[in-house]
């Protein structure tokens, strides 16, 4: 039976610097494309925040069909689509900062993406000896995936900037006229 509900990713603490607002919104911006390419429907994507976060990507939460997935290199299994919707905002950050870690990077944030990858990815492999090789070949494939697609992720990132806060028909309208050109 498909789980329904809403699923939030996001960052704790506000934003303050605007290096810290930037890395925000390439980190949620990663989030949605990722969340467009599995076929996820996103109701919200935001980089303001309260003392608790600085940015969410909120989509409807379900078990997609395979066929809802916008690129061919998108799996068709629910966990491992949700693994790379959760990995999406830190690479998108590596990408950004040319692969070095970021002088304003959340380290709090990452660990608590990281903690909830390790989680899904021994529910996938199994096994905890498995769980570093596969999680390094998840991480791979988003990167593939996010460079396949920065233009969206740039597109998005910029919206965020401009407006701190957008719907989800949006965020679909701009993500899919970007990967369409």
């Amino acid at each position: 039976m498909p789980r329904r509900g809403i699923t939030t990713m996001s960052i704790p603490a506000p934003a303050t610097d605007p290096l810290q607002t930037l890395l925000t919104a390439f980190h949620e911006a990663g989030h949605a494309v990722m969340a467009h390419l599995c076929g996820r429907r996103l109701t919200q994507v935001e980089i303001d925040g309260d003392r608790h976060r600085s940015g969410s990507c909120t989509f409807l939460q379900h078990d997609p069909d395979p066929e809802e997935a916008v690129d061919s290199l998108v799996p068709g299994v629910h966990l491992e689509r949700e693994l790379l919707c959760l990995c999406a905002g830190m690479v998108c950050e590596q990408i950004l900062c040319d692969e070095e870690p970021c002088s304003g990077a959340d380290f709090d944030e990452h660990s608590r993406d990281i903690g909830q990858a390790i989680h899904l990815a021994l529910q996938v492999v199994g096994r905890c000896d498995r769980v570093l090789p596969y999680l390094e070949a998840v991480h791979e494939h988003v990167r593939e995936l996010m460079q396949r697609h920065w233009q969206a992720v740039e597109a998005l990132a910029a919206e965020l900037l401009a407006h701190r806060r957008l719907p989800g028909f949006r965020v679909h309208r701009l993500v899919t006229s970007v990967i369409s050109r």
